[in-house]
């Protein structure tokens, strides 16, 4: 116990590994999904008796990064991948450079292409280069970058939660664009709890509205915090970060049609992925926590966590409720890749509290 009060955000990650351990474990054999599920938690438990590493772990740990991502560009082709969040890019672009709505597009599987424009814009230098996982991997490098700059004496537990983490090894060889987005969020966060009256709140908001809407949950949370800062500011802030939205998705109506956007609207595709009643309690509850613990950053932190992963559980909560446990982790009954929207905030909240290594 006194461990879990001295590590929550550890704990966590040990459970999502284990989470994703167990689900294509299984799919191996049983033996492999119930023996390899132990292999966070017991680094969790063991963390506090380990030796530090020094500072050439982190330079080690963005080698083998590196390393990981070549193989896994020169080995594992994109149309093996059975997971469609990079096709949900490429054939966007494609749809946009042949002149047709992009969202009236499916994916190989017949997913909707639900990433907002914003998001499609920052993986354009990907699609040109014909491998979208360039992105996510220059994103992952500046990310470790940081880490190491403000967490210098934190080098073994940012190498096992990023670098030996299974979950976030399986998006980049997926090349998914999910983990991204959480550290983009992050890098929001972090700006509000430390720079609460920046200027750039407003348009920062506005462009990370137009990538992916589940960070309204964590911007109500934030939204609180801004608010008990100046009142004035926040709602001049707030108008800023719609008006920024807006645009974003201004060309889309304005180049193909309100029609087109209507029958294809990303916007109602989004808000399908949790149960919408359950997503109304979360927001109350990201806006009351964010007017109340305004002045503790840690807590702020920790809400925001908390938010980001109460998607991730509430979707799988949905699919095992819909489809069944059976379904959820034989099959594609929901996605337990929804979990690492909470990463990037977890890794950070367990580098700030656990034993320096």
């Amino acid at each position: 116990m006194r461990l879990l009060r001295n590590d929550p955000a550890g704990f966590l990650l040990a459970l999502i590994g284990a989470v994703f351990l167990l689900k294509y474990g299984l799919r191996l054999h049983p033996a492999v999904g119930f023996v390899s599920v132990a292999t966070y938690p017991l680094f969790w438990i063991l963390r506090p008796r380990m030796p530090k590493l020094g500072a050439w772990a982190w330079w080690v740990g963005g080698a083998l990064l590196v390393c990981f991502w070549m193989v896994a560009w020169l080995r594992i082709p994109l149309d093996s991948v059975q997971v469609d969040r990079w096709d949900a890019i490429v054939r966007w672009w494609d749809s946009v450079f042949q002149g047709t709505y992009p969202y009236a597009t499916r994916t190989r599987f017949g997913g909707f292409l639900s990433p907002l424009p914003v998001y499609q814009m920052l993986y354009l230098p990907g699609y040109l280069l014909g491998d979208i996982g360039w992105v996510t991997l220059l994103g992952l490098l500046a990310f470790l970058y940081m880490l190491r700059k403000h967490y210098p004496d934190r080098a073994l537990d940012a190498m096992v939660w990023s670098v030996g983490y299974v979950p976030l090894l399986w998006e980049i060889a997926v090349r998914s664009t999910l983990v991204l987005n959480a550290i983009i969020t992050l890098g929001f966060t972090l700006l509000v709890i430390h720079r609460p009256h920046h200027r750039g709140l407003g348009l920062f908001a506005g462009l990370l509205l137009a990538m992916r809407l589940n960070v309204v949950a964590p911007f109500l949370l934030l939204g609180g915090v801004v608010w008990r800062r100046g009142p004035r500011q926040a709602m001049g802030q707030l108008t800023l970060a719609v008006a920024v939205f807006l645009l974003c998705l201004a060309p889309l109506v304005l180049g193909f049609g309100w029609s087109a956007f209507a029958s294809a609207n990303p916007i109602l595709h989004q808000g399908s992925h949790t149960p919408t009643i359950l997503m109304a309690f979360v927001m109350v509850g990201a806006v009351l926590w964010g007017y109340f613990q305004y002045a503790n950053s840690n807590r702020i932190l920790a809400g925001v966590s908390a938010v980001m992963l109460s998607f991730g559980v509430l979707h799988l909560a949905s699919g095992i409720w819909r489809v069944g446990l059976h379904q959820v982790v034989y099959e594609n009954g929901a996605d337990v890749s929804y979990l690492l929207f909470a990463w990037p905030f977890l890794l950070v909240q367990t580098l700030r509290t656990s034993r320096p290594a």
